[in-house]
């Protein structure tokens, strides 16, 4: 999880706070290069080094996308 505070794999942690909103933690890693992470609302973020992803509003709409293909992710920033 060293990736975090590498901002040439992902953004930095102040600008994913900023757009989100709120404080954020680590959960896992999305290949190729990307960080999952989880917002102090239960929501689930997946960034990467140009954009950051709504994956989930809670564990279990992030759970349930990873499986069923008619989720989408929402894209909340990018460069």
């Amino acid at each position: 999880m060293s990736a975090v505070r590498d901002d040439e794999i992902i953004l930095d942690t102040e600008t994913i706070k900023s757009v989100v909103g709120e404080a954020i933690f680590p959960i896992g890693t999305v290949e190729p290069d990307g960080i999952c992470f989880i917002g102090e609302k239960s929501k689930i973020y997946t960034v990467f080094d140009d954009s950051i992803y709504l994956s989930g509003e809670t564990i279990e709409m992030y759970l349930n996308m990873m499986f069923i293909k008619s989720f989408n992710l929402i894209i909340l920033y990018q460069i």
